[in-house]
């Protein structure tokens, strides 16, 4: 289990790497193909779920998923997802119905949510905070639900999709150097910026993060946005190698750890193939040293045809903020005392400020929950903050 410091804790983020004992080594598989090949050993075994929200990355796997089913003989996958209807922003239901009309799926198993149950401190989160205390990431609560409805069962899901496809930091230098794109301003500057020595890195990354983490004190500012700025330096600039670098990813394996946690109290099995080194290995050679482009280049790239192209190509995604922090939340900070935070990690009042925003940054989710731990609170949490 990967375990946060009092920096990380505070930052809401884990930094840096985990060693690897192997390097990923190289493929002759599609990628697409070795997906597929991650999944048939849970689809063998029993019931197999995808937690299904419509968006690119759960979307994958559950392609994936149906067709090695299909291919293999073996029981198709279920769709299992989550609606928000009191939430437009979290409304993905056009591009659900889309996908599974599209991959002809005769089971989806759909459960709806409203009046802030899956709030940070509310009816769902209550029970595993007091269990586990404080887990990272904040909203990991609201996956027991499902865990619940498929007790006995293995659940897939896309977790990593959006660090492993999207945020390259020098996806740019790839795209000028593989010719996919001609030399802009923007992949100037990026080009400067990826070959600079590693101190330059540093410093660009330390300025660029200098309005970050508002609610933290000063010095412990300090330290999370160097060691931050490390990270961000020394992320590798070869697809092939940034592939193999996002799999140690401290942050990527505690949101998994911790899904893992909270999986095995209900009795589930949680696979991430996205993780899959079988798969990573084939991704990675097929992009070598300088990528496939953009999050939607490589989707099209690799999954053309698995997916309605307009799936692969959007730019957009669902947005959870309000499932998360509504009502309870905002009760709570009206009434909160500034106390149950560590004083030398976390200024309370610039947390309360951060919390005065209709819709506070994600990372402070996990500080709220601590103060709601430490504070007077009474068991019938609906029945007093409801009011």
């Amino acid at each position: 289990m990967i375990v946060p410091d009092r920096y990380e804790f505070a930052a809401g983020t884990l930094i840096g790497t985990e060693p690897h004992s192997r390097d990923l080594p190289p493929s002759n598989m599609d990628p697409a193909r070795a997906l597929e090949d991650a999944l048939i050993p849970a689809l063998a075994r029993g019931t197999l779920a995808v937690a299904f929200s419509g968006g690119r990355d759960s979307s994958i796997v559950l392609a994936a998923a149906t067709r090695a089913a299909r291919r293999e003989g073996l029981p198709e996958p279920i769709a299992v997802t989550t609606n928000y209807p009191g939430d437009p922003g979290a409304d993905e239901s056009r591009w659900q119905e889309l996908i599974i009309r599209f991959l002809g799926l005769r089971e989806w198993q759909r459960s709806t949510v409203v009046g802030g149950e899956h709030e940070i401190i509310g009816p769902v989160a209550l029970p595993v905070l007091r269990k586990h205390g404080v887990l990272l990431p904040g909203n990991a609560a609201s996956w027991v639900p499902m865990l619940r409805e498929m007790q006995g069962s293995t659940l897939a899901t896309g977790a990593g999709g959006d660090s492993l496809f999207e945020a390259r930091r020098w996806g740019p230098f790839g795209d000028l150097r593989s010719g996919r794109s001609g030399l802009g301003p923007h992949e100037a500057r990026n080009t400067i910026h990826a070959v600079s020595p590693l101190p330059i890195k540093k410093l660009v990354a330390r300025a660029r993060l200098r309005r970050s983490f508002p609610w933290l004190q000063p010095a412990a500012r300090t330290i999370v946005t160097q060691r931050l700025a490390k990270q961000h330096a020394t992320e590798p600039i070869r697809w092939d190698r940034r592939v193999a670098w996002f799999r140690r990813l401290r942050n990527e394996l505690l949101n998994n750890s911790t899904l893992d946690l909270l999986a095995r109290g209900e009795g589930v099995t949680m696979r991430h193939p996205l993780f899959d080194e079988g798969f990573l290995s084939a991704l990675a050679t097929r992009g070598g040293r300088d990528g496939m482009g953009t999050r939607s280049q490589v989707m099209v790239n690799v999954f053309s045809g698995w997916l309605p192209e307009e799936v692969l190509n959007r730019s957009d995604k669902g947005q959870f903020g309000e499932v998360f922090w509504g009502p309870r939340c905002r009760s709570f900070v009206r009434r909160w005392s500034g106390a149950g935070v560590d004083a030398e990690m976390v200024d309370p009042i610039a947390l309360a400020n951060v919390w005065a925003q209709p819709q506070p940054d994600a990372r402070t989710y996990q500080l709220l929950q601590a103060a709601w731990l430490a504070s007077d609170h009474v068991e019938d949490q609906g029945e007093t903050l409801g009011r």
